[in-house]
């Protein structure tokens, strides 16, 4: 029993510097990238924020797109009153 890496699906991520020696797990040299994302999170080697701004405000476009329809429908405002007039 012990501690198993995937070599295949493992990467590195350095902080803003060169990688000399390569690491390896098994004779298998790891690949370093320059992003990648963490749950939702996008982390970059210099540790720039921009890249994760323009997507959060991309996926918010997108939702707005497909709610625009839904928020101009009259039956919605008829529903949203009757529910405030009877609770």
């Amino acid at each position: 029993m012990g501690f198993n890496i995937k070599t295949s699906k493992t990467k590195t991520l350095g902080n803003n510097r060169e990688t000399v020696y390569p690491i390896t797990v098994r004779g298998h040299i790891i690949e370093e990238v320059t992003e990648f994302t963490n749950l939702v999170v996008k982390v970059t080697k210099d540790g720039n924020s921009a890249s994760e701004v323009k997507a959060r405000i991309s996926k918010a476009r997108g939702a707005f797109v497909a709610l625009k329809s839904i928020w101009k429908t009259n039956k919605l405002i008829i529903i949203i009153i009757i529910i405030t007039i009877y609770v």
